[in-house]
């Protein structure tokens, strides 16, 4: 092998390590971002259609009619969301841990959370529990690092403190087994979209690999790590277009796969 070759291979698999090393919180705030979705707009449309599918009263409405939890514009909930984050980032006061504790939370609320909310208490409460428990997670975080931080707890915006003691699991970490059985559960529906949506998830969730490198510009000589880099016209593909015409779909089956799944 060429040695220019050997040590570009060689940079792949320290790329490859680095990456897995990284806690699920970050690399799931990186791959979301590649959606054009920010951290703190996911949080607060996720956790606000949890709460729809609980039914918590008083959602707000979206164009006078109650909302669909499947199809939430992209800034519901971004005053409660914009809460959340002031209430992590005035604790941690590191952007990029905010956004590891918010992504981590909303993969645990979806899966056990939600279980927890009261629907007869309305929204309040329930933004609430949610503020509480993020405060909670905060202290959890400085404990397993080996340090003690008193964080007050966090108060509604009626002044309760809300519920004290409730707090979710603080996992070790989501399993790489359990994502990758989350993708072979959700395959069918990606390669409905594009029979190389299930790889490009791989590679860009699971590997780290930038947009650029996974779809490449087969027209302009630069190669895709995909096996067949055309849209279903036929047309090459390069981030544009599969930006304009895959990105979309993708995340809606994954967020919904998060959802179900997790």
């Amino acid at each position: 092998m060429h040695r220019t070759a050997r040590l570009l291979q060689a940079a792949d698999q320290v790329r490859k390590r680095l990456w897995a090393s990284l806690p699920w919180g970050v690399r799931l705030a990186s791959f979301w971002e590649r959606f054009a979705v920010t951290t703190k707009e996911a949080f607060g449309r996720t956790i606000y259609a949890e709460f729809i599918k609980r039914g918590i009263e008083g959602m707000p409405e979206v164009n006078g009619k109650a909302p669909d939890p499947q199809r939430l514009p992209k800034d519901y909930g971004a005053k409660f969301a914009d809460r959340a984050y002031r209430i992590v980032m005035s604790k941690v006061r590191n952007p990029a841990l905010v956004d590891e504790i918010l992504s981590n939370f909303i993969v645990y609320f979806i899966s056990k959370g939600s279980a927890l909310l009261d629907p007869s208490k309305g929204l309040k409460s329930a933004e609430s529990l949610v503020y509480t428990a993020l405060g909670n997670r905060v202290i959890n975080h400085y404990k397993s690092k080996g340090r003690k931080k008193e964080t007050p707890i966090p108060v509604s915006d009626d002044g309760e403190s809300g519920e004290k003691e409730v707090d979710f699991p603080s996992p070790s970490e989501l399993d790489t087994t359990d994502v990758k059985r989350l993708l072979h559960h959700l395959q069918p529906k990606l390669e409905r979209i594009h029979p190389d949506a299930p790889l490009y998830v791989q590679l860009a969730f699971l590997e780290g690999y930038k947009d650029r490198d996974i779809i490449g510009d087969p027209a302009h000589g630069k190669p895709s790590m995909l096996p067949h880099p055309v849209t279903s016209t036929g047309i090459p593909l390069n981030i544009g277009n599969w930006s304009n015409k895959y990105k979309e779909p993708i995340r809606e089956i994954l967020q919904e796969g998060f959802e179900q799944f997790l």
